[in-house]
């Protein structure tokens, strides 16, 4: 059997081969890219987001990840139609998913669960509507305060601006100011 450390196998192929490897003995491997929601497609993404994250997160909790769970896919794509039906667009309802997922594991001491999270259970579900309107509650706050950020930023720089140009404005009264007093007292 040859070994994935062989001399001759390119990089992404060593790469590849230990993923599989360790996945294979029960690992779950988490690349840092794939927390970005702009890596999710399908629903399986979401669920696999909603993992890495909570591991992520919680490096020292044990999470039992059933990649193949039709459960949490089922719960995925029923997330991924109450979005699209409020927002229209297929595309834009994956990515808020993913915002909502990522908020929801991120800040899960604001949601206050009666046990840490463990499994997608927390999207499923009538009775865990009030999970998402959390989330998307914090996600809304946390873009109010961007914005707010920006808009404050871009006033000091305009206030600086402007007051740049008073300061240019008011040398150039003072050198007119100059050019004045030195021809009045040429004058005299």
């Amino acid at each position: 059997m040859q070994s994935f450390l062989d001399i001759g196998k390119s990089d992404e192929d060593k790469i590849l081969e230990s993923i599989d490897f360790l996945r294979s003995n029960g690992y779950m491997i988490i690349k840092l890219s794939d927390l970005e929601e702009t890596s999710v497609k399908k629903a399986q993404d979401l669920v696999d987001l909603f993992y890495a994250l909570l591991q992520f997160y919680n490096q020292d909790r044990d999470i039992h990840y059933g990649k193949a769970s039709k459960k949490d896919l089922g719960l995925a794509k029923q997330l991924i139609t109450h979005r699209e039906n409020i927002c229209g667009d297929k595309k834009r309802a994956l990515k808020e998913c993913a915002l909502i997922i990522k908020c929801v594991v991120k800040y899960e001491g604001y949601f206050k669960f009666t046990e840490p999270l463990h499994s997608f259970d927390c999207f499923g579900h009538d009775s865990m509507k009030w999970v998402v309107d959390k989330a998307i509650s914090i996600i809304n706050k946390e873009n109010k305060e961007i914005d707010e950020l920006e808009l404050n930023t871009f006033l000091e720089e305009l206030y600086a601006l402007q007051e740049k140009e008073s300061l240019n404005c008011l040398d150039k009264k003072i050198e007119e100011l100059k050019i004045f007093l030195k021809g009045e007292n040429d004058g005299s």
